[in-house]
């Protein structure tokens, strides 16, 4: 806990992720009906306002999104579970 304090990347990261999964937590289900995973999930704040997104949904509509509120005084602050956790590596069993 004492390297997160240090670290302001790593702290903004940790607390990311606990909002996402407090969010995840609370609403399981896009609305498209996809399951919402903690560690893809996408999480949108709309002045303030929460909402929650399966990366399928998320990036057909990212586009639009900004468009929409391009020139408008609207907030949009994205969340995307994806960034939060590290990549890994997938490597193939040996027959």
């Amino acid at each position: 806990m004492a390297s997160l304090l240090g670290d302001k990347a790593e702290s903004d990261k940790f607390v990311n992720r606990e909002l996402v999964k407090q969010a995840v937590m609370t609403r399981i289900q896009c609305a498209c009906g996809n399951i919402l995973d903690m560690r893809t999930a996408v999480l949108v704040y709309v002045d303030g306002h929460p909402a929650m997104s399966c990366p399928q949904c998320w990036d057909g509509m990212k586009e639009k999104a900004y468009e929409k509120i391009k020139g408008t005084p609207v907030k949009l602050e994205v969340i995307d579970a994806r960034d939060l956790y590290p990549k890994k590596r997938r490597t193939t069993p040996t027959v």
